[in-house]
């Protein structure tokens, strides 16, 4: 039963809910990992190699954070609920960005535990960073901007669309960008 006052939910709604809270509750773990990591991270030297690499990594880090905390937030809005119903990829590709960013969040804390040791856990950050990509989806961003995109073609007068698709852009720049860091800090280059 209905209570008194409440629209029935759809069953296309509840999903979108329970994506949008999937969303939300990653986005705060991120947000508690990252804050831990800006803490530990002060005890590292900066001028050795894991103090450079953990700030490289934190302030991409941050960055995605933030820029996600208004893409998760802005999601809540009802005129964006068709991105994100069961089938649409957006909600999985959110998600899946969001635990990636936690997991990137967490191996940091792991190096920077084995550096303030005087050893730092390398071999063993990569192999994490390694599982963690397996979180990150980035095939699919051209189908959540190709979906957003012919949403805003059907309403294109809608402000609220075109900000969200300017922070969902921005917000996967800062993701590649991440990916590059971790590529650059963490990959074997060959000397020549």
């Amino acid at each position: 039963m209905e209570s008194a006052g409440r629209e029935p939910h759809s069953p296309s709604r509840c999903d979108a809910d329970r994506i949008l809270d999937a969303m939300a509750d990653a986005h705060l773990g991120v947000m508690v990992e990252v804050v831990g990591l800006e803490r530990e991270a002060t005890e590292v030297p900066p001028a050795g190699r894991a103090g450079v690499v953990v700030g490289r990594v934190l302030g991409d880090l941050c960055a995605l954070r933030d820029v996600a905390g208004g893409v998760v937030l802005d999601a809540t809005q009802p005129l964006l609920a068709p991105l994100f119903q069961r089938g649409a990829p957006l909600g999985v590709y959110l998600t899946g960005l969001l635990l990636w960013s936690g997991f990137v969040t967490q191996a940091m804390r792991e190096l920077v535990q084995g550096a303030r040791d005087g050893k730092p856990p390398w071999i063993a950050t990569r192999r994490s960073l390694e599982v963690a990509h397996r979180a990150h989806l980035p095939g699919l961003v051209d189908d959540c901007l190709s979906h957003l995109e012919e949403l805003c073609r059907r309403d294109p007068s809608t402000a609220a669309l075109v900000a969200f698709q300017r922070d969902l852009r921005a917000l996967v720049a800062l993701a590649d960008k991440l990916g590059g860091t971790l590529r650059d800090c963490f990959t074997l280059v060959p000397s020549s």
